[in-house]
């Protein structure tokens, strides 16, 4: 104990807690906002590695996530004294190893390089799917008398040479039961407007592969411009799940690159005369 009489060592103000609604030291007002900061790195590097944006709300989330936490990080030092439940709770969490462990391997397991997930830079060629001014459907546009399934394609740089191949599809009735080999045979694909060989620029606007086609009767099948195998037409009147995998190669700066994805076609036969469509990476 320490006589009333006797002054306390400065060195010793750090080992006596603070009592409720006490003032944070300066350096714990640096710590909760670099404990702030981190979070929102590692919710941003989520947002970004989010490659292809499938799932578009959840990429929009983690950027008004990531936007918020480093508010927060920015004006603590203003927010603290309305909030000093918060701030207590946030004193003994940045006070806690475990707790700086944890957000330093979010943040460093978020940025590195992964396949098919780099942030820096995301990938030479884009491809997505655009949506039907008209019938507001995704990846699907229709014309008179037929509709096409299209994926569009973009390049952050100059792609020559540039071909669309089909390599493979897989089948499932339902997307519960597993997914079945149902055709295993590479086969080109048409760009819309430019045959089977295009070149790709950043300025441009999108190109678009024209992956299948079906009518009023049904009929999914490949452009007319490549034809169907044989072996694969009946397969694809199957209502259900196609799963196919479709991709890009070209020439940038000298070198082959590539890019694949998933397609993904829900078809309803030709009772309905629909699908939808989804795309995602291999």
């Amino acid at each position: 104990m320490f006589p009333g009489n006797v002054p306390l060592s400065p060195s010793l103000w750090g080992t006596i807690p603070r009592g409720k609604g006490a003032a944070m030291s300066d350096s714990d007002l640096l710590s909760v906002q670099l404990f702030f900061g981190s979070l929102a790195a590692g919710a941003l590097g989520i947002a970004m590695t989010q490659a292809g944006w499938t799932h578009r709300w959840f990429v929009r989330g983690m950027f008004v996530l990531s936007a918020g936490l480093a508010a927060c990080a920015i004006f603590w030092p203003e927010i603290a004294p309305a909030a000093p439940s918060i701030e207590s709770a946030l004193a003994f969490v940045v006070s806690s190893r475990i707790a700086w462990f944890l957000v330093g391997a979010l943040v460093v397991a978020t940025f590195l390089p992964q396949k098919h997930k780099l942030p820096w830079p995301r990938t030479i060629v884009r491809m997505f799917l655009e949506r039907d001014s008209e019938t507001d459907r995704v990846g699907i546009h229709t014309f008179p008398g037929l509709t096409y399934i299209q994926v569009s394609v973009t390049a952050s740089k100059q792609v020559t040479q540039c071909k669309a191949w089909y390599w493979r599809s897989h089948y499932s009735p339902d997307g519960i039961t597993p997914f079945a080999l149902e055709h295993n045979e590479r086969h080109p694909l048409p760009w819309s407007k430019a045959g089977l060989v295009t070149e790709l620029n950043p300025k441009d606007p999108p190109a678009r592969i024209n992956i299948a086609t079906f009518n009023a009767s049904g009929n999914l099948q490949f452009d007319s411009a490549v034809q169907t195998p044989s072996n694969l037409y009946p397969n694809l009147q199957r209502d259900g799940l196609h799963r196919l995998e479709i991709g890009v190669v070209g020439f940038c700066d000298g070198k082959e690159i590539s890019e694949k994805r998933h397609l993904f076609i829900n078809w309803r036969g030709s009772d309905k005369r629909n699908a939808i469509v989804e795309l995602k990476r291999s």
